[in-house]
């Protein structure tokens, strides 16, 4: 067992947790609340919320790209309308 492990709180995102892991080395993060273990973080599970995280991330990007080639069209035809 590890002295003085490297712990997160119960608040903290995935990605830095994952990011603490990376940095430290380990595949494995205490979660501590008022000095009680509450979970114990796997890597595996951090990288993967950090993933879904991307990819809901480039959806919504796509997204709001989509609308505002929307409108650029529609302003565009507007435009010629109005010529």
């Amino acid at each position: 067992m590890t002295r003085n492990p490297t712990c997160v709180m119960g608040d903290t995102l995935a990605v830095d947790a994952l990011q603490k892991m990376v940095q430290g080395k380990f595949r494995h993060l205490p979660v501590v609340e008022n000095g009680d273990i509450l979970a114990l973080l796997d890597i595996s599970k951090c990288l993967y919320d950090a993933i879904a995280r991307m990819e809901r991330a480039t959806e919504k990007g796509n997204a709001i790209a989509a609308a505002v080639e929307g409108v650029e069209s529609q302003w565009g035809n507007n435009a010629n309308d109005a010529l």
